[in-house]
């Protein structure tokens, strides 16, 4: 499998991204994880994944498919989509990179642009 991102978060664990899906090696255990798209609630929006960034208690995945940020307490996916009828929403569904800045700010890089978050509210990601 092509490696496509790579990140440790901050307790250790290894988090790659490949075209065929998001695989989580834990050195403790020695054990790994794979976490692939269905078309259930809370799984990962493509297998097809490109960036990784841990922010705070989250792990934010860009893929061909949207954003999708897994909460490692609740171990749950929730995904963020473009919508042509909102322009709050990203500028694009593929996500090839993800920064938080030394101040905070959260910027998503896509195939159509350069998104800055503005907001989160209830759930709900404003670009």
């Amino acid at each position: 499998n092509d490696i496509l991102a790579i990140e440790e978060d901050t307790s250790g664990k290894i988090w790659v991204g490949t075209y065929n899906g998001l695989n989580c090696y834990d050195p403790v255990s020695n054990t790994f994880k794979r976490y692939l798209h269905n078309k259930t609630n809370h799984t990962i929006s493509s297998n097809a994944v490109w960036c990784i960034r841990e922010i705070g208690e989250e792990l934010w995945f860009g893929t061909s498919k949207g954003l999708s940020i897994f909460n490692k307490k609740t171990k749950l996916f929730t995904s963020v989509f473009h919508s042509d009828t909102d322009a709050s929403t990203l500028a694009s569904n593929n996500i090839l990179s993800i920064l938080k800045t030394k101040k905070g700010a959260i910027w998503v890089g896509t195939t159509k642009g350069l998104c800055k978050m503005i907001s989160r509210k209830n759930g709900k990601l404003s670009f």
